[in-house]
């Protein structure tokens, strides 16, 4: 039987959630591959889960600010400059030469070398002795710098301190985790048999 009925929902989304699940769930697999020492793929996933971790610390951040600051959250503000004010308003003394801190800082700028895609020229000449093979090898090893940072020793290391300043952030702005939850509640209100089918 069909009826008409008025449907509703009511209910918050948090992409830091999902964001922070992503880089859980690509950090537990490229710890998997490197326990097991499977090395194919596993720079894509460390890739990977950095973008992710960064992208959750953005939302993280947003999250506590829209939630300290409602309307007057800088959303549209540089991760620098919006990390800083929120960290003052808050009151956490911090030190961008120190962890968790400094981490904070080299994600941003892996995430934004990845996330903008730009080229990365490199021109560099040096002076070394071996033979040709030794040299034609030291020649295929070379990383570039953005690729240096792209480590599963970096990507340890972001991923537990973007934890550590999300809890910072959320004990001193006094958020519960359950509040960092998304939910919500749906409903259906009958109006009216439309008739047998």
């Amino acid at each position: 039987m069909l009826i008409a009925a008025k449907l509703g929902i009511d209910r918050t989304d948090y992409i830091h959630n999902d964001l922070s699940n992503a880089a859980f769930h690509i950090l537990k697999r490229v710890q998997a591959a490197q326990n097991a020492d499977r090395r194919e793929g596993i720079g894509l996933d460390i890739m990977a889960a950095i973008v992710m971790t960064a992208f959750a610390f953005e939302a993280y951040l947003n999250f506590v600010g829209y939630n300290v600051l409602e309307k007057d959250w800088p959303e549209r503000d540089s991760f620098i400059k919006k990390i800083e004010f929120l960290l003052k308003k808050l009151s956490i003394d911090f030190d961008w030469n120190i962890r968790p801190f400094s981490t904070l800082q080299e994600l941003h700028k892996i995430r934004n070398i990845l996330a903008h895609g730009k080229p990365q020229p490199t021109k560099r000449d040096w002076e070394s002795v071996g033979t040709h093979d030794e040299l034609q090898m030291e020649l295929r090893s070379f990383v570039p710098d953005w690729r240096a940072g792209v480590s599963y020793e970096f990507l340890e290391r972001a991923f537990e301190d973007v934890d550590a300043v999300w809890r910072l952030l959320l004990d001193t702005a006094g958020i519960t985790s359950f509040d960092t939850l998304s939910g919500g509640s749906s409903s259906i209100e009958f109006i009216k048999f439309i008739g047998d089918n």
